[in-house]
C-alpha cells in the first residue's frame, strides 16, 4: 500500500498524475484500487474517480470506492465540511457511518455537536475551532481491504446535492447549435 500526500490547490491533476506516473514506473503489480468518493471537493472527487477508473481500465484491476469520512483515525468521531450555505455532517461510530452524510443549515450546527467526540474537518470552520485535517488514503485502503464489506461502495461520487449546472448562453447570431 502506498500513500502520497500533497496540497491540491488549483493544480490537482498535474500533481496527481505525476505521482501516478512515478508509481506505475516502479513496475509494482496493482490488484486493487481504492478511491474516496466523497463527500468533499466536487472537482477533487471527480478528478480522483476519473483517474481511478482510467487506471482500472488500463490495468484490469478491481476498483472500490469508500466514503472519504472513514479516512480519519479512531472508531467514533464526527466529520464536518463547510458547504457554503450549510454544513455537511457525518457521524461515525464503531468505524461505521451511522447514516449517510447530511447537509444541515448553519443555525442547526450546535444541536448536532457531540462534545465528547473528536471533530475532523478539512475546512476552516468559523463556528468551532478545529485543526484542519484530511482523510488518510492508507486508512481508507486498510478499511476497504478489512473484513468489513459494508465499507465498500460503488466508485461513483457521493454528492449531497445535485451538481450545479450552468445554463448555456444563447448562441451568437449566425451560429447554429450542434
Amino acid at each position: 500500500m502506498r500513500e502520497e500526500v500533497f496540497a491540491s490547490g488549483r493544480n490537482v491533476p498535474s500533481r496527481l498524475f505525476s505521482i501516478l506516473q512515478s508509481f506505475l514506473q516502479t513496475g509494482e503489480k496493482i490488484d486493487e484500487l481504492i478511491v474516496g468518493v466523497g463527500p468533499g471537493s466536487y472537482s477533487g472527487i471527480r478528478i480522483g474517480l476519473s483517474a481511478a477508473i482510467g487506471l482500472r481500465l488500463n490495468l484490469g484491476c478491481q476498483l472500490h470506492g469508500i466514503c472519504s469520512a472513514l479516512g480519519y483515525p479512531g472508531d467514533s468521531y464526527q466529520v464536518v465540511l463547510d458547504a457554503r450555505d450549510q454544513f455537511t455532517w457525518i457521524d461515525v461510530a464503531g468505524g461505521q457511518l451511522l447514516m449517510e452524510p447530511v447537509g444541515i443549515p448553519c443555525e442547526e450546527f450546535a444541536t448536532k455537536r457531540v462534545s465528547a467526540l473528536s471533530i475532523y474537518s478539512p475546512d476552516l470552520l468559523v463556528v468551532i475551532p478545529v485543526e484542519r485535517t484530511w482523510p488518510s488514503a492508507s486508512l481508507l485502503g486498510k478499511r476497504v481491504l478489512s473484513e468489513a464489506p459494508s465499507w465498500r461502495r460503488k466508485p461513483v461520487p457521493m454528492y449531497l446535492k445535485a451538481p450545479h449546472i450552468t445554463v448555456s448562453k444563447k448562441p451568437l447570431p449566425g451560429l447554429q447549435s450542434l
